[in-house]
């Protein structure tokens, strides 16, 4: 498993989730007029109470608040995934129980693990001139992701400082509404699908850092090709049957109806010219209803349809999985004992599908949360 390379369409994306100037001064003094408390717990203070302790304020500090909030959240989500690509390459991992377990024995230069991201950086940057994996050592790694972690943390400290500085031109207390300004900023949709993003990433890196290791062990055990072979099939036939299987949790729970394959978003729910056009308002609406229960019903049935597909699906991965896996306990048994899979390697195979498991329900379970957002 390898995780692609974000730096980059780094800016773009920053660019594309940033929430308009226009969107959040209007949001936050929409949100003054109406005299609510911006779903803020009741024991903050009210709007009437915001009315009363900083009137007038200047929308350009309020909106430059909000945005720098923003972006420093942004920021500190990308310093966490950053540090966690310095602990892959480090064996510095200490939160995990499963990572823990491999970390004295993977402590050396020669055996720490570098995220796939951080080498395709590298390269795509010509850092210290390198185009060659094998042309990255140890320590060109430690120092490249050390100058990003510090280009961040500076980026940060500069944002924390124009924040300080542009609330202190706000009056009696600034800290209560700066932190309304943060509670509505972190509410956005945009900005949890950001949160998402980065968590999904930073987790991945830990579950890819793993497998990693435990492919590591396995080859210190020499397998043969047939082997080797084994391992592989294993792992493909069960990461194949646990996708398939939360593929059909989500079709089920109807997840999945938001975000439609493009055969049935291709079905207009829009009514077309020939309907919208009709003078007589009476019928007009008549066949606009029609049109939409149609067009409804035919989603529905496809969707049913798909969920049908995808449960045959699963069943027929767990078969295949059930099969070989019987096939193969049948082979071991009549092989001579030297070409039998070791003890070790058993246990690392299933270490390993343990392993699949897990990165893949934690990916699908952030999937309905995203879907939500975005």
């Amino acid at each position: 498993m390898k995780i692609r390379s974000i730096t980059s369409s780094e800016k773009q994306r920053t660019r594309t989730i940033s929430m308009s100037c226009q969107q959040i001064t209007a949001s936050v003094h929409h949100q003054l007029a109406e005299n609510n408390t911006w779903d803020i717990p009741r024991d903050h203070i009210g709007t009437s109470e915001l009315l009363n302790a900083y009137d007038p304020i200047d929308s350009s500090d309020l909106q430059y608040l909000a945005v720098l909030t923003h972006k420093l959240s942004v920021v500190n989500y990308q310093r966490k995934l950053w540090n966690v690509y310095l602990k892959c390459g480090t064996c510095l991992f200490s939160e995990r129980k499963e990572l823990q377990g491999y970390q004295q024995e993977t402590t050396t230069r020669t055996l720490c693990i570098w995220p796939f991201p951080v080498t395709s950086m590298i390269i795509a940057q010509h850092y210290n001139d390198i185009i060659h994996e094998n042309e990255i050592t140890y320590d060109i790694y430690v120092d490249f992701i050390k100058k990003n972690l510090f280009q961040l943390d500076t980026k940060a400290t500069l944002y924390k400082y124009e924040f300080n500085a542009t609330k202190h031109r706000i009056e009696t207390g600034s800290d209560k509404l700066t932190h309304k300004i943060d509670d509505f900023v972190q509410k956005n949709h945009q900005v949890t699908a950001v949160r998402l993003h980065f968590e999904a990433r930073m987790e991945l890196a830990e579950y890819v850092y793993l497998d990693q290791v435990l492919q590591f062990k396995f080859f210190q055990e020499k397998p043969n090709e047939q082997q080797i072979k084994l391992a592989q099939s294993i792992c493909a036939l069960q990461l194949q049957k646990e996708k398939s299987e939360q593929e059909l949790i989500l079709f089920k729970f109807g997840i999945l109806y938001k975000k439609l394959p493009d055969s049935l978003n291709a079905l207009e729910e829009t009514p077309s010219t020939l309907i919208t056009s009709i003078t007589n308002s009476q019928q007009r609406e008549r066949l606009s209803n029609n049109y939409m229960r149609i067009i409804q019903r035919a989603k529905a049935d496809l969707m049913m349809a798909l969920t049908q597909a995808t449960e045959i699906k699963t069943q027929e991965h767990q078969t295949n999985f059930d099969t070989f896996m019987a096939q193969l306990w049948n082979d071991q048994r009549h092989l001579p004992q030297q070409e039998r899979l070791s003890t070790t390697m058993l246990l690392l195979i299933d270490d390993r599908q343990k392993n699949i498991l897990k990165c893949v329900k934690h990916i699908y379970a952030l999937k309905p949360s995203f879907f939500s957002r975005v």
